[in-house]
């Protein structure tokens, strides 16, 4: 995938035990330190998402980035 990208369709869970739920994994902006802020816009409504949680997107099989989630 290209680096320049701002949108990814993948999918993403908030638990560890959760099923992950589809999505689009935007990128909203760039920190000081070189790390992404994104919005991850699920599909379908997923239930008690909340601030210090982690998010972990995948590509099928394979993480593509993870973060701690500040708003809900």
């Amino acid at each position: 995938r290209s680096s320049d990208l701002t949108e990814i369709q993948c999918a993403a869970k908030i638990r560890y035990r959760a099923k992950e739920s589809a999505g689009i994994l935007k990128i909203i902006g760039k920190a000081e330190d070189g790390t992404f802020n994104v919005m991850m816009h699920f599909d379908t409504p997923v239930r008690a998402v909340t601030a210090g949680q982690s998010l972990v997107a995948y590509d099928n099989t394979r993480v593509i980035g993870g973060g701690i989630i500040k708003d809900s």
